[in-house]
């Protein structure tokens, strides 16, 4: 007992009744009471009301006094050792038996002495003979003078006053006394009852019941368990002889089952952690900082490799600096500097660490730390965690990264093979590495990378050797000095120039082949690579052949790209020379028999005229019709989305059409409301009309052909335009077969109407460009229906496009006196005959056969309206004169008008950009050139 247990603050001292104040004797299982020094009784704790039925409020507060003497608990000798008294007493709460108590005085800071009494022993487990010597007994105080206890009234007080099992036995081991305390295991009783003799209990092997000279006295009692079957339930007894006396043997008896299994279970639950700790590759350590240093570990040696078995453990095996990596060893100085002056109580860090063989292993390690009230360290604990593995992985996974990145960043092989070497570098020692990669073509070797400091590289004959016996296996190969050696006995690869210590080669390879081949080699014994490198230059070898396969399907890509924009370069080039060469001569043969059936009075010569004006006219449809498919398939990303007036586009259209049907005796009717809007590209859209217009009168031989616009009445966000004729009709089977490129119903030598077959082709085309649906509703012998639907145009996008469109136009007259002058620039003398010929009715004019010669007549002369041709053949082209015209004093605002055979998609806005402001192309009609320039000229 220690007094520091009793301490309480003065204020719970002075508020608190005596039995609350000592409600601290609850703890002893024995039962117990205190009193002061005049023996009056202050408290008792629950054990000794569980065996007397008195409570503290219960019990006679001079009890003690009745029974035992005071004058015997104060002798000096008592004061002074404050050793335990043992007292007999013959009455106990009026039972008839005799029994003793233990009294211990206890000094209390502030406060007088205090008696602690046990009515039995603290516990069995003391040595009681020394307690149970006669000459230590004290006197019986019943009112007459004190006289020596008997031996057997101790003993028999001790037996039945102890909160332990105890049998007394005689020499022969016949039990002879049992103590039933209340607080003893009942079943424990029961079994012991039922034996006459302690051996029938225990064996002979297992106790030694002594007699006569043979005592005990002289050496301690030994602890024994024993596991035995009371009830059909296995237990644990612990037991202990004691011989106080000759001819008297107690056993003192306890039950430790539920403390052996709670200790088994605390053992396997130590081996298990252990076994973890072991598994998991971690070390713990606790230091406590105190006049004495005191360090305990756990794994901690065993981990780092440090110390012997059972060796003590100092504090620089704790710091191990001499095991940590040359690389980190300073860092981590200077971060346990920083720990210990900002005095911080917890961290964690992660090293290396080179161990006994050599080898680098990355270590965790959290640590907690404790400090006194003066800021001194007063405890060090923490773990250590073997995290290698787990970098490692990380690394390989960092390493695939970023080797997968590189396959999104490089497009070339030689950048790449460099950044792989310094990966793989990152993850093992790798001064030599070599990548040999197969050609598709013939299958022989190629190097794109090779780096041998030592210069010992066996490139030369790979095929024959380690690389070329790895490519041809498919598995990676680990091999050493010697087994290459005998590789190269037995014939199975030729003998390289320089043989490595270690040679690590492994195949780059995907699912569907082998591209190539991976090595390392090293020429010395301090690098030998085993299988731990094996499998990470495996792992990444995947990657690598990825990477590399990328690549090359990347430069594949490239270069079919380059070569298809070089063929896309070369077929619009193509198609814009013979757009241009064919529309040049066309204008001169359309123009000029359109003159000759004006003029001529000879009605055989003018039919012939006529004649060759229409075959002009059906050569340069099916001109057009090829050369707007090929557009459409060049210049798909030109499109110009914009609000669009169904009638607007429709009205050039019909004044073009109207004589052709007239001539066919056909009708062409309209029912076009005028604010009807659809997106769509303007120029397209009018391609796809006219097709259908054009297809539809071609094919309509009685009747006519109606077209007309509406809302669709399921969807009011799409306008439908539908086409009609009284034509030919057209069978189900081949509604899909009219809109293939150069497909008719009728096709051969036996079909009955001309044309290309490519105008409902180009429609469909166009359809699928502009998000149109276009389809056809059709019978045999009656007609078709062709529908085009189209979104319609909101009205915030109409009125931006109206405003757009409705600018003020120009009433200005450009002449400088009654007839106007215009230059005609064109390299084609027919050209610029037949443009002076439609033009001869509205102004005067001069003609320029190059941009030079036009630049000098500018200079000199001031022109209303310049024809400008685009092709000029040698010199400056149209649109370089154009800029030039413009930069003239007089020229800024002079319309000058495009004319070119160019009309691929874009053409007009690039030559409208560029200086002209109006746009003619080849070939054209009178008509369409005597318009234009009478609203430019007298608007």
């Amino acid at each position: 007992m220690t007094s520091n247990r009793l301490e309480q603050p003065d204020s719970v001292k002075n508020c608190q009744p005596f039995d609350v104040q000592f409600n601290w004797i609850n703890y002893y299982p024995t039962p117990a009471l205190i009193a002061d020094k005049s023996l009056q009784i202050m408290h008792v704790n629950e054990a000794f009301s569980k065996l007397t039925g008195y409570l503290t409020d219960t019990l006679p507060l001079h009890w003690l006094k009745q029974n035992i003497s005071p004058e015997i608990l104060f002798e000096p000798e008592a004061q002074e050792s404050l050793s335990p008294r043992i007292i007999p007493i013959n009455t106990f709460f009026g039972f008839s038996i005799d029994c003793c108590v233990s009294v211990r005085i206890i000094q209390i800071p502030d406060e007088e002495n205090i008696l602690l009494f046990f009515l039995s022993q603290p516990s069995v487990h003391q040595d009681i003979q020394k307690d149970l010597q006669p000459t230590a007994a004290a006197g019986i105080n019943n009112g007459t003078n004190q006289q020596q206890a008997s031996f057997e009234t101790q003993l028999r007080a001790y037996i039945f006053n102890t909160a332990e099992l105890l049998i007394e036995t005689d020499h022969t081991g016949k039990i002879t006394l049992i103590n039933e305390n209340p607080n003893q295991p009942a079943f424990l009783v029961d079994w012991i009852k039922k034996a006459t003799s302690i051996r029938g209990i225990f064996s002979d092997d297992e106790i030694e019941i002594q007699h006569a000279e043979t005592t005990l006295k002289n050496r301690p009692a030994e602890v024994r368990s024993k596991e035995i079957a009371i009830a059909g339930k296995k237990k644990t007894l612990e037991y202990r002889l004691i011989q106080p006396n000759e001819g008297h043997t107690l056993v003192a008896i306890r039950d430790i089952t539920e403390i052996k299994q709670t200790a088994d279970a605390l053992s396997e639950i130590q081996a298990r952690l252990k076994q973890a700790e072991r598994l998991s590759s971690v070390g713990s350590w606790d230091v406590i900082f105190d006049d004495v240093t005191r360090i305990n570990t756990w794994h901690f040696p065993d981990l780092l490799g440090i110390g012997e078995t059972g060796s003590e453990i100092s504090m620089d095996d704790l710091y191990h600096f001499e095991l940590i990596h040359k690389d980190d060893i300073g860092d981590y100085q200077k971060f346990l500097e920083k720990v210990k002056s900002k005095k911080l109580t917890s961290y964690r860090y992660d090293y290396r660490i080179v161990d006994a063989k050599k080898s680098t292993r990355y270590i965790h390690t959290e640590s907690k730390l404790e400090y006194n009230s003066d800021g001194h360290l007063q405890k060090w604990s923490g773990t250590l965690q073997d995290i290698t593995y787990q970098k490692k992985a990380e690394n390989l996974q960092a390493a695939a990264y970023q080797i997968s990145q590189l396959m999104h960043s490089e497009h070339n092989l030689s950048p790449v093979m460099l950044a792989i070497h310094q990966i793989i570098n990152t993850l093992l020692p790798a001064p030599n590495l070599t990548i040999a990669l197969t050609n598709d073509k013939d299958g022989k070797l190629t190097f794109p990378y090779s780096v041998d400091p030592t210069k010992n590289s066996n490139t030369k004959d790979a095929d024959n050797g380690l690389i070329g016996y790895v490519l041809k296996s498919g598995e990676p190969l680990l091999v050493s000095a010697s087994a290459i050696d005998l590789m190269v006995q037995e014939k199975i690869i030729g003998k390289p120039s320089v043989i490595p210590e270690s040679w690590l080669g492994v195949p780059l390879k995907t699912h569907e082949q082998v591209v190539g081949v991976m090595t390392i080699q090293s020429y010395s014994q301090e690098v030998i690579y085993g299988e731990e490198e094996k499998n990470i230059l495996t792992f990444v070898s995947e990657q690598v052949a990825l990477s590399i396969l990328r690549i090359r399907a990347d430069e594949a890509l490239i270069k079919a790209k380059n070569e298809a924009e070089d063929s896309s370069r070369l077929k619009s080039s193509l198609l814009a020379n013979m757009s241009h060469e064919l529309r040049t001569p066309m204008t001169g043969i359309l123009g000029f028999s359109e003159i000759l059936n004006e003029e001529l009075e000879d009605d055989r010569l003018k039919v012939m005229a006529s004649t060759i004006y229409k075959s002009a006219t059906r050569l340069m449809s099916t001109l057009n019709s090829i050369m707007d498919l090929s557009a459409i398939e060049s210049n798909i990303d030109s499109l110009k989305i914009i609000p669009t007036g169904i009638k607007t586009i429709f009205l050039p259209l019909l004044r073009n059409l109207h004589t052709l049907a007239s001539d066919k005796g056909l009708y062409l009717r309209t029912a076009l409301p005028p604010n009807l809007f659809v997106m769509a590209d303007e120029k397209l859209l009018s391609q796809m009309l006219f097709h259908l217009l054009d297809n539809a009168i071609k094919f309509t031989i009685d009747g006519g052909v109606s077209v007309s616009a509406f809302t669709n009445d399921s969807n009011k966000g799409e306008i439908i335009i539908k086409v009609s004729d009284t034509g030919i009709g057209i069978a189900d089977e081949h509604h899909k077969l009219i809109f293939e490129e150069f497909r008719q119903v009728s096709e051969g030598l036996s079909r009955t109407f001309e044309g290309s077959g490519l105008g409902l082709a180009l429609c469909s085309k166009i359809a699928r460009l502009i998000k149109a649906r276009l389809w056809v509703d059709s019978t045999p012998d009656k007609g078709s229906d062709f529908y085009i639907a189209l979104p319609a145009a909101v009205s915030e996008q109409v009125s931006e496009q109206t405003e757009a469109a409705s600018g003020p136009l120009s009433t200005h007259r450009l002449s400088r006196g009654p007839v106007p002058e215009v230059l005609i620039v064109e390299d084609n003398e027919i050209n610029r005959r037949l443009a002076a010929l439609y033009l001869r009715e509205l102004c005067n004019t001069e003609m320029a056969e190059n941009g030079y010669v036009a630049l000098e007549k500018m200079k000199r002369k001031k022109y209303d309206a310049i024809l400008m041709d685009i092709n000029l053949g040698a010199g400056p082209n149209g649109i370089s004169v154009a800029k030039q015209v413009r930069l003239l004093e007089n020229y800024k605002d002079t319309p000058i008008i495009a004319v070119t055979g160019y009309t691929m998609q874009g053409d007009r806005e690039k030559l409208l950009s560029n200086g002209c402001t109006h746009y003619l192309a080849k070939p054209y009609d009178k008509k369409t050139l005597l318009r234009l320039f009478s609203g430019i000229l007298y608007s």
